[in-house]
């Protein structure tokens, strides 16, 4: 079975654009999202931020980008609309977004669904934030039939009931229109992964 690598991207220039692009379209134009781009410039865009002023992990299978997971802070300028969003809500927020990391998407192709990919991308991306003194991580995932809210509780996340939110323009012209908001502690997700990966490890060889 080819080894599965977890990579950072570090040069907005990467070659590697154009297959966090194809993960990203394919991925969000499934359900619930439905997502259509004319263009990929949008979703460039996306990567060039957060490579720039957040970061950027591929999963990357036998040479093939299969998923993508991409963090910033919360209160910074990656997503404008989530920036706002948060500091028009702070006084209700119930955890510290000065403390916590943003993890603003998080995607895996379908062909590579169900090896527990999308689980190892959030180890990286929190054991990254945990490196920054980090401790808090949020999310914002559709308020109906999203994967990742699946993944999120699983490890401990909880949901922020203030911070639900309505977005009039979504990217891609997305069908999903609402959104909540996950949280929890870094610490405590990352014990979840690691029993989470023993279990796994341990099936794998009965």
């Amino acid at each position: 079975m080819p080894e599965l690598q977890i990579i950072q991207v570090s040069d907005p220039e990467d070659d590697r654009q154009h297959d966090f692009v194809e993960v990203y379209k394919e991925a969000f134009a499934r359900a619930p999202y439905f997502e259509v781009y004319e263009s990929d410039q949008e979703i460039l865009e996306i990567w060039h931020d957060h490579v720039v002023y957040g970061t950027v992990f591929l999963a990357v299978l036998d040479g093939q980008a299969v998923g993508l997971i991409t963090t910033h802070d919360p209160l910074d300028n990656v997503d404008p609309e989530i920036r706002d969003h948060f500091l028009e809500m702070i006084s209700e927020c119930p955890f510290d977004p000065s403390f916590a990391v943003f993890i603003s998407e998080h995607a895996v192709h379908s062909k590579a669904e169900g090896r527990g990919i999308g689980t190892r991308l959030l180890e990286q991306a929190l054991l990254w934030a945990k490196n920054q003194g980090l401790g808090l991580f949020a999310m914002c995932t559709a308020h109906q039939g999203s994967n990742s809210e699946h993944l999120y509780r699983s490890v401990g996340a909880e949901e922020a009931v203030e911070l639900v939110q309505y977005v009039e323009n979504p990217a891609g012209n997305s069908q999903s229109k609402q959104r909540i908001y996950l949280w929890g502690v870094i610490d405590t997700a990352l014990q979840v992964i690691k029993r989470k990966q023993e279990r796994r490890a341990g099936s794998s060889t009965t």
